[in-house]
């Protein structure tokens, strides 16, 4: 939530979603998977528009990554969002809405 105006009371209440019903029994598995799993060797095969949004500040997935997966994807394109995290859809929600409209109006 870098970067965004109200980023406590943002996090605050995604927190609050996420265990309404309490512990999410799937996320453990899911993120054992992303450790267990190596799919970069099928991104070249990946054969439509692809819109990526890294935020630049992001420490779980750096831009780094992002950089790599538009170089390696036949059509995409980065957006990066200099002073977001990993949720630039939340901290910099006008952003993000801007970029992803045209993307999804292109490729529908």
């Amino acid at each position: 939530m870098m970067g965004a105006p109200a980023a406590r009371d943002t996090v605050k209440a995604v927190r609050e979603q996420l265990f309404a019903h309490g512990r999410p029994q799937g996320l453990l598995p899911a993120l054992q998977l992303l450790l267990d799993a190596d799919a970069r060797a099928l991104a070249g095969q990946i054969r439509c528009p692809v819109a990526l949004f890294y935020g630049v500040r992001d420490a779980i997935t750096p831009i780094g990554a992002g950089r790599w997966l538009q170089a390696a994807l036949a059509d995409a394109t980065l957006h990066e969002f200099t002073q977001a995290s990993h949720a630039p859809f939340l901290s910099h929600q006008d952003e993000f809405v801007a970029k992803l409209a045209p993307h999804l109006e292109a490729s529908a």
